[in-house]
């Protein structure tokens, strides 16, 4: 994934994966998939601290930040109906492949790309302490040159990514009926 301006002019690229809507010159955009937020931890963590309950019970754990992504968890306590939820015990990433990283070790909560972990969701790795998914306004773009592509392979991966996606958004679809089914049953943790 580039997070740079992409001049397919300029660039020697074949395609590119964006998060977001720039305005990328002569050339074709395809969505991907949205990039709804969760929130995740392991579930070794809920072992330590005990089932979280309520939003609430958040202010004993460390949250866990992306800086490239800093109004992530903003929007999630926003989906929660805790806009004004403050944590004192924060640790900021670079990345949030880096705050998942965490997450999945145990250090704390992080507000996650529902796409970017259903493979550590569906293995364990990582459990949704709360049934709750914020929309978020981006989306993963696939985007390459208006003109006839250099690479003869370019094609075929292009179809083979789309297709991908579509399958994740499909299980992104699953996560959320389940999450949904959870919230009128009243079930809150382990959600995957």
């Amino acid at each position: 994934m580039n997070l740079a301006a992409v001049d397919f002019q300029r660039d020697d690229l074949d395609a590119t994966i964006k998060l977001g809507h720039e305005n990328t010159p002569q050339s074709v955009v395809r969505k991907l998939f949205d990039a709804d937020l969760v929130a995740v931890c392991s579930p070794r963590l809920l072992e330590r601290h005990g089932e979280l309950k309520e939003i609430g019970d958040l202010a004993k754990l460390t949250l866990l930040h992306s800086t490239a992504r800093p109004g992530n968890w903003s929007l999630w306590l926003n989906a929660a109906g805790m806009p004004n939820f403050t944590n004192r015990n924060v640790m900021y990433f670079e990345s949030s492949s880096l705050a998942y990283q965490a997450a999945a070790e145990g250090v704390g909560v992080a507000i996650a790309q529902l796409p970017l972990v259903l493979d550590d969701l569906e293995s364990g790795h990582l459990v949704m302490p709360f049934p709750i998914v914020a929309p978020d306004d981006e989306v993963y773009n696939l985007i390459w040159p208006d003109r006839s592509p250099r690479n003869p392979s370019f094609r075929p991966f292009r179809d083979w990514m789309l297709d991908e996606a579509q399958k994740t958004t499909a299980r992104v679809a699953e996560v959320i009926a389940a999450i949904q089914q959870r919230r009128q049953g009243g079930g809150f943790a382990r959600v995957a």
